[in-house]
């Protein structure tokens, strides 16, 4: 499933389905899986190393991911 040109220019980067992180382990990241669901980068935990990036399942399969924003905080 490509990326639209605005989940693009908001800063979504396309993850090409390996099982390896493709940023800095301990990176802070959104993830948004193929269902559409996105992750929030401002929870405890939400490392990079903590998703599990080849996960190939219809409802689990990660699609890009986007690097730490303040501005994406939910409170």
């Amino acid at each position: 499933m490509p990326l639209s040109p605005e989940q693009i220019a908001d800063g979504w980067i396309e993850h090409d389905g390996s099982d390896k992180c493709p940023v800095a382990h301990d990176a802070r990241v959104s993830v948004l899986y193929w269902d559409g669901f996105i992750s929030h980068d401002d929870e405890p935990g939400d490392q990079a190393d903590g998703w599990d990036w080849g996960d190939t399942g219809q409802y689990t399969k990660i699609i890009a991911y986007r690097p730490y924003r303040p501005e994406n905080r939910h409170d």
